[in-house]
């Protein structure tokens, strides 16, 4: 038997190169490939017109820029399957939906202000509060999708040869 991989919304969890406590450079390492690549929309090998219209899609890449505002952010996966996507976080350090929970529900708001960004808030929900979002968050799974398999390509009928 051909073992299946469960389909999933987002990659595997990125394993990042950081001590506990300090704050990952996240899509800082993306931006920094994206720019050295010549391969980007605006390397020497985009097939982008010279007169390409300013909202083309080669000019999406003119504005990325490392900057201090975008060290530590992450893409944000999908949540559809997300009870079946274990582990969690960037760095899969949360084995449970409910670990998940539990870390925004209590944040450690010395470690993760250390930088002076006041965005993130421990959510302070009840008990029942965070069964509730647990069961929605498990809610939101297909039951199909564990089982999932691409169909088999088919030919498409032809004509034979000569006779359109």
């Amino acid at each position: 038997m051909v073992a299946r991989q469960k389909p999933s919304q987002h990659s595997p969890p990125l394993r990042t190169a950081f001590s506990h406590g300090e704050r990952a450079a996240g899509r800082h390492g993306g931006i920094t490939a994206l720019l050295a690549s010549p391969y980007n929309l605006l390397g020497p090998y985009s097939d982008k017109a010279s007169d390409a219209p300013a909202d083309a899609s080669s000019t999406k890449t003119r504005h990325v820029a490392l900057q201090h505002r975008n060290f530590g952010e992450f893409k944000v996966p999908s949540l559809r399957n997300v009870a079946d996507t274990a582990p969690y976080m960037h760095d899969g350090q949360l084995p449970t939906l409910q670990s998940v929970i539990d870390h925004y529900d209590q944040l450690n708001l010395d470690r993760l202000h250390a930088d002076g960004e006041l965005i993130l808030r421990p959510l302070q929900l009840t008990a029942g509060q965070r069964a509730d979002l647990l069961a929605f968050l498990q809610t939101l799974s297909d039951p199909g999708a564990r089982h999932w398999r691409p169909a088999r390509p088919t030919r498409a009928a032809q004509p034979p040869c000569g006779k359109v």
